[in-house]
């Protein structure tokens, strides 16, 4: 538990060894230093946190359900921003963040399309790959800009020709 209130974790992100950034659902903040937990900060308040991402240990950024991110550095908490105020479709749910660096993002939200952000300003940049029924719980996960890979809970994955050949788990 990170704050007083009863609240489900809702990610963590380790940098390294050394450094963790822990977020619960009503956007309180914990992080790791190699031996200890710190005390609770406020992220992203009054919203339902959904995902933390922290490429570096001086930058983590998070996203919360009604489409507003929020970034972690040195001098603390940025205020909430809406990722895009003009979404083709309506409005950004987000499920998933990674950053791969600290001036890059990829967002999963619910309807399986994918956000990037370089720095600045968010951009649709795909779509999951599914091939039958709904996009459920897209995550995603990046190793480098544009190095990504994304599944849903039917473990369909972007960027595969074919999701047959994705091994399932039995």
């Amino acid at each position: 538990r990170l704050a007083e209130h009863a609240a489900s974790l809702e990610g963590v992100s380790c940098p390294s060894t050394l450094s963790c950034t822990a977020i619960d659902e009503f956007g309180s903040a914990a992080t790791w230093d190699g031996s200890s937990w710190s005390k609770p900060s406020t992220a992203d308040s009054g919203q339902s946190t959904e995902a933390i991402s922290c490429p570096a240990e001086a930058f983590c950024m998070v996203v919360d359900f009604d489409g507003g991110e929020t970034t972690w550095g040195r001098q603390g908490w940025t205020p909430r921003k809406t990722i895009s105020a003009n979404a083709p479709g309506g409005s950004i749910y987000p499920e998933s963040i990674s950053c791969a660096t600290t001036s890059w993002c990829l967002v999963a939200d619910n309807l399986g399309r994918l956000w990037a952000w370089k720095g600045s300003g968010w951009k649709l940049s795909g779509t999951l790959h599914h091939v039958v029924g709904t996009i459920d719980n897209p995550r995603v996960s990046c190793v480098a800009p544009g190095a990504c890979v994304d599944a849903d809970r039917e473990l369909y994955t972007l960027g595969l020709p074919d999701p047959s050949t994705v091994p399932l788990p039995h």
